[in-house]
């Protein structure tokens, strides 16, 4: 548990619970404490006689469990074993899933909630380089026997592109994992539409140039009016006294 909340710390928050629980039995019990802590993926490992080394990897959707899975590690390398340099904190990584397994109704939960661990933030572009920095691997057994338990490897590795070539070599830099599937619960149909369900996205017309409108080299704006012609002669004009008509046809008419 501590490699994998190292591999993604800004997402990941250790804690240590004395109280035992069970969650494919009662997992409500769970609920006041993802609230809490406002952490819809869960991972919870337990110790047992029967269970000694199972993890139970929660997901939770409007503080409600959406669906979960309990493997058992097998085999298990720390990365404080490796000497290769540790991948950047922050950048997503590039995560390959190899095998026919994952195609499966069990295993497509498996690698659903890989998927939301390791993405992070939501964002519109990535730029190539941060592919380039680190690799996450789940490669699947293929099944010899029809009641055989599914098993998957996680291997980290760091990019390193070869100076004076574009080849790109790996480095594991740990941690190594080996799980055996034990137990899944499926999310139900209508809160997995609910969960899945996504905003339609309508891009923004461009507005139509206009002609009339012009921008110069100094960047500065240009534009032009246009306005009606109009009649001098019923222009309203400021009216001052010694213009009025009246007392000079008056005056005209006596000379007359």
């Amino acid at each position: 548990m501590l490699d994998l909340s190292l591999l993604h710390p800004d997402c990941g928050r250790l804690t240590k619970i004395t109280t035992t629980y069970y969650p494919f039995l009662d997992h409500e019990r769970l609920s006041p404490i993802v609230t809490a802590n406002d952490r819809p993926l869960v991972i919870l490992g337990t110790k047992t006689k029967q269970r000694p080394t199972a993890i139970t990897f929660m997901r939770y959707f409007e503080n409600s469990l959406l669906d979960m899975f309990e493997a058992r590690i097998t085999y298990h390398i720390p990365r404080q074993q490796f000497k290769a340099e540790r991948p950047v904190v922050g950048l997503r990584p590039a995560m390959i899933f190899i095998g026919e397994s994952w195609e499966g109704s069990e295993m497509k939960v498996v690698k659903s909630w890989f998927l939301d661990y390791f993405r992070g933030e939501e964002r519109r572009s990535v730029t190539v380089p941060q592919y380039a920095k680190w690799v996450v691997t789940f490669v699947a057994e293929s099944l010899k026997k029809a009641k055989e338990k599914e098993r998957f490897h996680m291997h980290v590795y760091n990019c390193r592109v070869q100076s004076g070539t574009s080849k790109v070599a790996l480095q594991e830099c740990g941690p190594r994992i080996s799980y055996e599937l034990c137990r899944v619960q499926q999310p139900s149909s209508e809160m997995w539409r609910r969960a899945t369900k996504r905003a339609k996205y309508q891009p923004e017309e461009p507005k139509p140039k206009d002609k009339r409108v012009e921008v110069t080299e100094l960047g500065e704006t240009l534009g032009r009016v246009n306005v009606q012609q109009q009649d001098a002669t019923e222009v309203s004009s400021r009216r001052f006294k010694g213009l009025k008509r009246g007392p000079i046809k008056a005056k005209n008419a006596k000379d007359e």
